[in-house]
């Protein structure tokens, strides 16, 4: 096997260079692999040793290109059997988002909410699409080809090396070490076209560490797909002029697919927030365009006229209509 040490502008790689080329190159195969489709989804999230999660979602998520809706349910500290004091109702509600604005309606409150996409994201915990959620954004907050080894994108100032290996027959492992003493770790799988299957990050200057692993899975025609996930997060918060004691924090979040259509076609009216606002009996909240008002109210022009006939019946009774401004 090729031993390689490479020393660049930026930090080393130690390893074999064909091993981390297949790790980038399966990464870039899947770069916009399923621009459109459907999937249902369940998101469990909560603190590790409680009697119940924290929020659970499910639903279901139609996505085409940018555009996305999903619908489902959310659950904030449920009911189960070890908390029966935890809340019994769930949010059922639909969610729109496209480049520009994030729509959603809450269907028990009736109220629709309208923002700035650059200014109020989508819930952490709701299903994504996969360009969006399979591929390290969500735990990395970045796509893995953007730290799997030297990228355009990352500052490498604060990585001391890079060290590739073969662990056996299918996994492959990158470890980064940076100066600081932190630690990334990602094992890919061949079987699973050379996805991540296992993610670990050791911070030195947060006292934090993250534990990540993917299981993949094929649909019916052979396509890979992101079947479960599971992340563990433990922060160590030491003592301080406010706390005496260290305070350990130990979180947990689980994803599932439960079903994966890449092959629906979404008709582009799904993902028209027009539908959101003509809704009958709902109290709409746009931020974008800085109004509030209720479907079913007036229009403008109707209430003038409206007050144009009471001001003349009271006139007709003897009282004059004062001037207007």
């Amino acid at each position: 096997m090729l031993l390689l040490i490479i020393l660049m502008a930026g930090p080393a790689i130690e390893g074999d260079a064909n091993l981390l080329a297949l790790m980038q190159d399966a990464q870039r195969a899947y770069e916009n692999r399923y621009p459109r489709g459907e999937l249902t989804a369940e998101v469990e999230v909560g603190f590790v040793g409680s009697k119940n999660p924290s929020q659970v979602v499910d639903g279901r998520l139609t996505w085409d290109g940018k555009k996305s809706l999903f619908r489902g349910n959310r659950w904030s500290n449920p009911k189960t059997a070890e908390f029966p004091e935890g809340h019994p109702q769930t949010a059922v509600f639909a969610m729109i988002r496209d480049e520009k604005t994030i729509s959603s309606h809450g269907l028990k409150a009736k109220i629709v909410r309208i923002a700035s996409t650059s200014k109020v994201g989508p819930p952490p915990y709701d299903p994504v699409p996969p360009d969006e959620g399979w591929f390290g954004q969500k735990e990395a907050t970045r796509p893995w080809i953007e730290l799997l080894g030297p990228h355009p994108s990352m500052p490498q100032d604060g990585v001391k090396r890079y060290v590739v290996k073969r662990l056996d027959d299918d996994r492959i492992e990158l470890t980064r070490e940076d100066h600081d003493g932190s630690r990334l770790r990602w094992v890919a799988s061949q079987r699973d076209d050379g996805q991540i299957v296992e993610h670990e990050c050791d911070s030195a200057t947060t006292v934090d560490r993250a534990h990540s692993r993917y299981r993949w899975a094929r649909d019916a025609k052979g396509r890979l797909y992101l079947a479960e996930s599971e992340y563990d997060w433990t922060h160590i918060s030491p003592p301080n002029a406010f706390d005496k004691e260290e305070r350990t924090v130990h979180w947990y979040k689980k994803y599932k697919t439960t079903a994966f259509n890449p092959d629906l076609r979404p008709d582009p009216s799904l993902f028209n927030n027009a539908s959101f606002k003509s809704l009958p009996g709902v109290r709409v909240e746009d931020e974008v365009a800085g109004k509030t008002y209720r479907t079913g109210d007036l229009p403008a022009k109707t209430i003038e006229s409206g007050l144009d006939g009471l001001v003349e019946g009271v006139r007709s009774k003897g009282f004059a209509r004062p001037p207007k401004d």
